[in-house]
């Protein structure tokens, strides 16, 4: 009889169920749609529960194979896994994330075994770190709003009224701009530093490595023999890069090349660089068809979120809290000063510095959130977690089951990721090692002193209005001489910093702005309902930083970029210590009670003969 996992047959079209990746490897949320809702992301979002299952521990010395348990999968030192733990840690995840790959079926039991055993060793530490690290109480306690809301809403009768597709095409046709995707490349490199080289020598040497590439050698092969960079050990990947991601140089050299063409040498002061394009997205803006559904489900989430608002307003606040009003909050966020409270309840305090910091991160929502509205949300989610108490849903079974579950996986996310902190902690030649191999990402970044022009139009009208302004353009008039014409509001911006990612708005103007000269205009684009042109008055172009002045920087990004790499690293190291086995014999019968096919090799001690396959 087959367990709870189930078999992947196939896929069809772009549909893929996917397991988990790398033991205790962090996982990263991908929205489905190109905005959400603050409102709705607050008041309604869901936490899933993946906390890791128990299971039964013991020696394993002196282990003969003809005594092992048939449901024994794994054994080490001080604990052993059984069929009954992994039946437990597959129940426990989404119900998307329990389909077994078919690519590598054995390999997703393996990194499965792998992390029950690897929560077993680490236990100690991780509920230490539930019980005493003060980093973890302000997650665990919005991690506990959030479920207090979630059933709170569940038992509210909510009427929305059905989007219609006319409210759905006028969404579209005011926020055009979102449904596009940026032209991207997947990118690679093959990294020689300059020590020991002179320039010559390293062209000499780059430039016959890209030759063998091009008569046939895998470049993946090259990179793993000859690169000097940490990314040897994933081919060379450097990851999907849009316009503005990369230094304008590199950019021009890689966005020009073919796939899996070689670039020519690349020399910088700190080593020389192939670049290799593995597949290429061209920009695309997206037809209404192609994303009513998604704007509908968007739109309705923003209809059971005001309709759930709206219940708020009648549910007292509680006793202790205080919010400062609109007006006291503006001027607090003007005179900047970060450490000034501006919302408290209990040991809960909300300053100006926690406001920017939610303004920044919620930046991609459309419309984009002021502060007092920021405020505003989290007094509706304070009075719906009263009233969820004053009703006993904290006290449920299911919501207490579901807040020790997901509070215990946010204390192991955390020990994994200070163990992985730890290995760069120990090795500080690392970083350096990949700030001189990155040295031109780590440059101030390319700023433009800018204005633009805003035209309003009729719709009727936009059309001609677009291609008047196309036409003045590349006719090189002048900004006032466009305006005198069309009509409109001159703007003044000053100076943006391209590579600041704190808003979607300022992603698009990377790419849209960055290839302009001083003195030139940007082709027209709309946003909303206008019209918008920008003029670049002048350029300062990045300059080389000291890894000094950045290496907290760099530190932050290599700890992100190499997250699998450093998690494989330490899941290794820790499940030696302990003499982790994995018993193929086990993993075989659990593999074919699921109707996959096991692994060929069988557990033995040495002196004693392997069972046959």
């Amino acid at each position: 009889m087959k367990g709870p996992h189930v078999r992947k047959q196939g896929s069809g079209g772009l549909e893929q169920i996917v397991g988990p990746s790398w033991s205790g490897q962090p996982t990263t949320a991908v929205s489905q749609s190109p905005a959400r809702p603050l409102l709705a992301s607050l008041l309604l979002g869901v936490l899933i529960a993946c906390g890791g299952p128990q299971h039964s521990s013991g020696p394993d010395d002196q282990v003969d194979p003809a005594t092992l348990p048939p449901d024994l999968l794994a054994i080490y030192d001080g604990g052993q896994v059984t069929l009954e733990d992994l039946d437990s840690a597959i129940l426990e995840l989404p119900q998307s994330q329990r389909a077994i790959p078919i690519e590598d079926s054995e390999g997703w039991y393996r990194q499965h075994i792998e992390q029950i055993a690897l929560d077993d060793i680490e236990r100690a530490r991780i509920e230490g770190t539930l019980e005493e690290d003060p980093s973890l109480k302000p997650l665990l306690r919005d991690l506990e709003r959030t479920l207090l809301l979630e059933e709170w809403a569940k038992r509210q009768s909510l009427e929305v009224d059905e989007v219609t597709e006319a409210e759905a095409r006028s969404y579209y046709e005011e926020h055009r701009e979102i449904y596009r995707t940026s032209e991207n490349r997947s990118v690679a490199h093959l990294f020689l530093r300059s020590e020991g080289r002179t320039q010559a020598e390293l062209l000499e040497q780059l430039t016959e490595l890209r030759a063998r590439i091009l008569r046939g050698e895998s470049f993946e092969r090259l990179v793993a023999e000859f690169s000097e960079s940490e990314t040897r050990h994933r081919h060379g990947t450097l990851g999907t890069m849009s316009r503005g991601d990369l230094p304008t140089e590199i950019e021009e050299i890689v966005f020009a090349l073919e796939t899996n063409v070689p670039s020519d040498p690349v020399l910088t002061p700190q080593g020389g660089h192939l670049f290799i394009v593995g597949g290429r997205i061209d920009a695309k803006a997206f037809e209404f068809d192609e994303v009513r559904s998604a704007i509908t489900r968007q739109l309705m989430a923003v209809r059971r979120a005001d309709a759930l608002a709206q219940l708020t307003e009648s549910l007292p606040a509680p006793a202790d809290l205080v919010r400062v009003d609109d007006e006291e909050l503006d001027k607090l966020m003007k005179a900047g000063d970060p450490t000034v409270p501006v919302f408290t309840l209990g040991e809960l305090v909300v300053t100006v510095g926690t406001v920017e910091s939610m303004l920044k991160a919620s930046a991609a929502i459309v419309p984009p959130p002021s502060a007092a509205q920021l405020l505003k949300t989290l007094e509706q989610r304070e009075r719906i977690a009263a009233a969820a108490r004053a009703s006993g849903i904290d006290r449920l079974p299911t919501v207490q089951s579901r807040l020790a579950a997901e509070g215990r996986r946010l204390a192991r996310d955390l020990v994994y990721q200070r163990s992985r902190e730890a290995i760069v902690d120990r090795h500080p030649e690392r970083l350096r090692a990949y700030f001189e191999e990155h040295e031109l990402a780590f440059r101030t970044p390319l700023s433009l002193e800018l204005r633009k022009l805003v035209v309003p139009f009729d719709r009727l009208g936009v059309a001609a209005v677009m291609a008047r302004l196309e036409a003045l353009v590349d006719a090189k008039s002048e900004l006032e001489a466009i305006q005198r014409e069309v009509g409109g509001e001159i703007e003044a911006i000053g100076w943006l910093q391209l590579s600041d990612r704190s808003t979607l708005e300022t992603q698009r103007l990377a790419a849209f702005l960055a290839p302009l000269a001083a003195g030139q205009l940007s082709p027209p684009r709309r946003v909303g309902e206008t019209l918008q042109l920008f003029e670049v008055l002048d350029r300062r172009e990045p300059e080389s930083r000291p890894f000094e002045g950045v290496s907290a920087q760099v530190r932050q990004v290599y700890l992100r970029q190499n997250a699998m790499e450093l998690q494989k690293e330490w899941v290794e190291s820790r499940l030696e210590e302990r003499n982790f086995r994995i018993l193929p014999d086990g993993l075989n019968r659990a593999m074919q009670r699921a109707g996959v096919e096991g692994p060929q090799a069988t557990f033995f001690v040495e002196g004693t003969s392997p069972s046959p396959p």
